[in-house]
């Protein structure tokens, strides 16, 4: 039986059959452990969205209560410190929290939830380390009483409805939390995993656990007034007023699964063709 194709998928490389067999597919679910997956596809700028997903995320906000030091690995391959308020929450919490975000027309949230649901049934998904980082160099603006560290991130010209991506100083942790630098590709030179021997860093280690995740939550400013835009045209928080509305805040977040929930990947699939059978086809990468 020919497969037809996804007709959307993020990550290319997770391919269910040949590309000439890749007709009327749907995805049902998507996955990959240990890895970090940045959620930017947002839509083009709506004001009352920005306000929507700012309201979605504050049990979020509530939940990361703690401080601390976390790190990125520096070119020459030595830990550096950035600090971030984290927390715990249950996986079950999180599903409502991301439920509610909406995007663009093109893009596909509920693979990723699928995944999540199935990992939470079979044990291999329990709960999130919520990090919200606190860049020092970044403006503070405080939205709807609260302090909120807030980056310049920019909507790519190619694609209005795609912000650009996480910065890579904060992937570092979200591998080391997710248990991804297991994978060679990841740490090959071992600097992430002597990073969480130090003892600045033993909370970290502590907060790993094999059925954790980790989630990065970040602001960035998205105003369509000039008066807060650059010379480029983009946004710049530190033009934005010191209380600002939450419709010129873009709501941002990236996540990595726990590594034992897909250690090397997994998506499901299943043929919308009438005349085919309708149960899903899972393959494991």
């Amino acid at each position: 039986m020919d497969v037809p194709p996804l007709v959307y998928q993020s990550l290319p490389y997770l391919k269910p059959t040949s590309g000439t067999k890749m007709y009327n597919a749907e995805l049902t679910e998507q996955g990959e452990g240990g890895k970090v997956v940045d959620f930017n596809q947002q839509g083009e700028h709506d004001d009352q969205v920005n306000s929507h997903h700012f309201e979605a995320v504050q049990d979020l906000l509530d939940a990361a209560n703690a401080d601390g030091e976390f790190f990125y690995i520096n070119p020459a391959g030595a830990p550096r410190p950035w600090y971030a308020r984290y927390g715990i929450v249950d996986a079950e919490s999180l599903i409502d929290v991301v439920g509610k975000f909406r995007w663009a027309n093109n893009f596909r949230f509920d693979p990723y939830v699928a995944f999540m649901r199935k990992a939470i049934k079979e044990g291999t998904l329990k709960d999130w380390v919520v990090i919200v980082p606190q860049i020092a160099s970044l403006p503070t603006r405080t939205v709807c009483g609260r302090e909120l560290k807030v980056m310049r991130r920019f909507r790519r010209d190619d694609r209005p409805w795609q912000f650009s991506g996480s910065s890579t100083r904060q992937r570092d942790a979200l591998y080391a939390l997710s248990n991804g630098i297991d994978a060679e590709t990841i740490d090959v030179d071992g600097a992430i995993a002597a990073a969480l021997e130090l003892p600045e860093y033993a909370h970290i280690k502590g907060l790993r656990a094999a059925t954790r995740g980790a989630f990065l939550l970040t602001f960035a400013g998205d105003s369509t007034s000039a008066r807060f835009h650059d010379a480029k045209g983009v946004t710049d928080p530190k033009l934005l007023p010191d209380v600002t509305d939450p419709k010129h805040i873009a709501t941002l977040f990236s996540c990595a699964l726990p590594l034992a929930s897909a250690p090397a990947g997994r998506i499901a699939f299943k043929v919308r063709r009438k005349d085919l059978p309708d149960d899903p086809i899972v393959t494991d990468l």
